[in-house]
C-alpha cells in the first residue's frame, strides 16, 4: 500500500490536519486489517487497482468525516472547491 499512497501523497493531500492525523499513525490503523490492500476483489481488478480502489473511498469517508466544509456552501456546480477538499483531518474525530 505505501508504493501508492506515500508519505509525501499523505502531506499533500492533508496539508491542514491536526497534529493527531499522522502517516505512521494512518499505517497502523489500516495495519490491523490485513484484507486492507491484501486481496484482490475479483478477476476483474489487480490488487493494486483494488488496493486505490479501497484507499480512495477510506479517504473519502475520512475527509467527509473530518473535514472543514461543513459550514460552507457547495460551489454553484453542487461541489466543493479545491481549498474545501484539502481541509480533511482537520477536526479530531476518532475517524481511522
Amino acid at each position: 500500500m505505501t508504493k501508492i499512497f506515500n508519505r509525501e501523497f499523505w502531506d499533500f493531500l492533508f496539508p491542514n490536519r491536526v497534529r493527531e492525523y499522522d502517516y505512521d499513525s494512518f499505517l497502523g490503523a489500516v495495519a490491523r486489517y490485513p484484507a486492507f490492500c491484501g486481496e484482490e476483489a475479483s478477476k476483474s481488478f489487480t490488487l493494486e487497482e483494488t488496493c486505490k480502489r479501497e484507499l480512495s473511498t477510506l479517504l473519502a469517508h475520512m475527509i467527509f468525516e473530518t473535514g472543514g466544509y461543513r459550514n460552507k456552501p457547495a460551489t454553484s456546480s453542487g461541489y466543493f472547491d479545491e481549498d474545501t477538499f484539502f481541509a480533511g483531518l482537520t477536526y479530531d474525530r476518532a475517524c481511522i
